[in-house]
């Protein structure tokens, strides 16, 4: 468990120096938008959150992805 937290606080970390590109797996093939990406892991991070209150529900979680993916599509067309 301990690792898990360690894992947890260096991805934390990273994320808040704004080195994102260093939390993905270096094996990724496919380019991932930097906002996107922050957006991903921000809700990420929410969803992580110590108390049920500070967490965000299922739904406001499938509408923000939806949210994140709609922005996305329109960048790309």
């Amino acid at each position: 468990m301990w690792l898990c937290v360690y894992a947890f606080m260096q991805t934390f970390k990273k994320f808040n120096e704004g080195n994102m590109r260093e939390i993905l797996d270096p094996l990724l093939v496919d380019h991932v938008d930097d906002e996107v990406l922050e957006k991903l892991l921000s809700l990420a991070f929410q969803c992580a959150a110590p108390t049920r209150d500070d967490r965000p529900t299922m739904k406001e979680v499938g509408e923000e992805l939806w949210e994140i993916r709609k922005e996305h599509g329109k960048k790309e067309h």
